[in-house]
This record gives C-alpha cells, sequence and structure tokens, in this order.
C-alpha cells in the first residue's frame, strides 16, 4: 500500500494556490481515518494511497468533508473569528496545497453543486 507523508512545512515561505478565491471540498468515497498521535492516518478506497496528515491539514479536510468552504470559512471555523491575519492565511494555504498535491480535495465552483 503506497504511503504519502504530508508534512506542514514552509507555510511562511509562501503558497502555491491563491486559495481565497476558491471553495474547498471532499468529492469521492468516504475516507477512513485513524487518530495515531501526531498525526491522522487516512487511507483513500479510491487510490489505495495511505495519508499521514498534520494537525491541520487534518481539520481542514475534516470540515470539508462535511460540506465545501472557502479559506476564510476554514480559518474562521478552525482558528476562529478572532484569528485573522496573512500568517494564518498562508499556513491554511500551505496546508490546501498538501491536500490538492495529496488528491484528498479540490477547488469546486460552489454554483455548480
Amino acid at each position: 500500500m503506497p504511503v504519502v507523508i504530508l508534512p506542514l512545512t514552509g507555510a511562511e515561505a509562501g503558497f502555491l494556490i491563491d486559495s481565497g478565491q476558491f471553495t474547498w471540498a471532499r468529492r469521492g468515497s468516504p475516507l477512513l481515518n485513524l487518530d495515531f498521535p501526531p498525526y491522522v492516518v487516512c487511507f483513500d478506497p479510491c487510490t489505495g494511497e495511505t495519508h499521514f496528515l498534520n494537525e491541520l491539514p487534518a481539520l481542514i479536510l475534516s470540515v470539508v468533508n462535511r460540506e465545501p468552504a472557502t479559506l476564510h470559512c476554514l480559518v474562521e471555523r478552525i482558528a476562529g473569528p478572532e484569528v485573522a491575519g496573512e500568517l494564518v492565511q498562508r499556513q491554511f494555504s500551505a496546508a490546501l496545497d498538501f491536500l490538492v498535491a495529496a488528491n484528498l480535495v479540490e477547488s469546486i465552483d460552489p454554483s455548480v453543486t
């Protein structure tokens, strides 16, 4: 079984995707998750891949598993409405980059659901 390790590193170095303009969602078969501190291990039955996620990508995935969300919405739900700023947005964007690269989330057009 392939294993993909997705560390949340280099968040302060910038981000590849301008995540603020997208709505993010998880489509496909449900993931099988297991807490394995300090990671959350999730198995994607569609690809057969197992992913080891740090806390922030795992939290983002848990939100978009339930319903699509924008970057702003993700920050508010996970970090709280009083926490904002460029550094937090970059950290969330970096986590989204990892999730997109692993094909665990995708950007969607919110008008087409």
